[in-house]
C-alpha cells in the first residue's frame, strides 16, 4: 500500500487532521514527521488533511518510493514494514 511522508512545520495544527483522516493509518515519527498509508495520490492526501488554505501551517506531502533509508526510531521502521512496501 502506498506510504506517504507528511512533513509539518507546526505539528499542533496538522496533528488533529492527520489523526482524524488516518485514525489507524498514521505514525508520528518525531515532531514534524508523520507517515500515513492510503490508496490515493499525494494531492488527495493533502485534500484529506485540508492543507490547501494554509490553516494547518506549512505541510509537505510526498510519496515514499521503495528506495528510502535513514536513521530513526525502530518502531517507525517496524511500522513501515507492517504497513507494506510503498508502490513499486
Amino acid at each position: 500500500m502506498p506510504i506517504f511522508a507528511v512533513v509539518t512545520k507546526e505539528d499542533d495544527k496538522a496533528a488533529p487532521a492527520i489523526k482524524e483522516a488516518y485514525p489507524n493509518g498514521h505514525k508520528h515519527v518525531w515532531p514534524g514527521l508523520w507517515f500515513v498509508v492510503d490508496e490515493v495520490t499525494t494531492q488527495e492526501v493533502g485534500n484529506k488533511l485540508g492543507i490547501s488554505d494554509g490553516s494547518r501551517g506549512g505541510v509537505f506531502v510526498c510519496s515514499l518510493s521503495t528506495n528510502y533509508g535513514g536513521f530513526g526510531p525502530k518502531d517507525a521502521w517496524e511500522w513501515l514494514t507492517l504497513k507494506g512496501s510503498p508502490e513499486k
